[in-house]
């Protein structure tokens, strides 16, 4: 696996800086990290498995309406109670069910309030909750291992050649063109491991 500080290496040849004379190790670094910002960007709006996680520790304590998401959460895809899948409904309708309940009782709905998972029902007991869900990214460190097993280095790498020769205004159409090159290849991977195919079905 490749850490930050390889990439940073490659990404100077490129810029001709070899010897690091133009460009420090942190500022290539900083650019790294706003590529590995929007490639999660992109890969959470297509709803890629290489940003989904699951969470098992978080608990709903009785008496209690609501919980904090992870600590790298991004956007929700479901959360169960054993074998019960909650329906995520919007903010308003959960404030809206509140007004027209009483008691205490297993939650059937959830909603996403800023860092906070918000249920409709105060919980009667502890429940244990699992949550799927989409992460964000995490700031890399020098030595820090690049993301997604090295499927999108080359996309990363481009893009922090394009930011450094931006910062100089250099010309960089024909840069741009590259790094898009590598962005549709990364999404094609993408798309092809989303791809679920149909099962055979003979209707008589």
């Amino acid at each position: 696996m490749a850490i930050a500080s390889e990439i940073i290496t490659s990404a100077r040849y490129d810029l001709r800086d070899t010897g690091s004379t133009e460009y420090t190790n942190a500022e290539l670094l900083d650019y790294l990290n706003r590529a590995q910002v929007q490639l999660y960007s992109v890969l959470l709006g297509l709803h890629s498995d290489w940003v989904h996680a699951t969470d098992t520790s978080i608990t709903l304590e009785a008496a209690a309406n609501s919980v904090s998401v992870p600590d790298d959460f991004a956007t929700v895809r479901s959360i169960w109670i054993d074998d019960d899948q909650l329906k995520k409904i919007g903010l308003d309708e959960i404030y809206y069910k509140r007004k027209h309940i009483s008691g205490t009782a297993q939650p059937v709905y959830f909603a996403t309030e800023a860092a906070t998972f918000i249920f409709e029902y105060t919980a009667d007991a502890d429940y244990d909750l699992t949550v799927h869900y989409n992460k964000n990214s995490t700031a890399l460190a020098t030595i820090g291992t690049l993301p997604f097993n090295n499927e999108f280095n080359q996309p990363l790498r481009q893009a922090i050649v394009l930011q450094a020769k931006s910062r100089n205004e250099y010309d960089i159409m024909g840069d741009s063109a590259l790094f898009d090159f590598f962005m549709d290849a990364a999404f094609a991977k993408v798309v092809s491991r989303n791809h679920v195919p149909k099962g055979y079905r003979i209707n008589f």
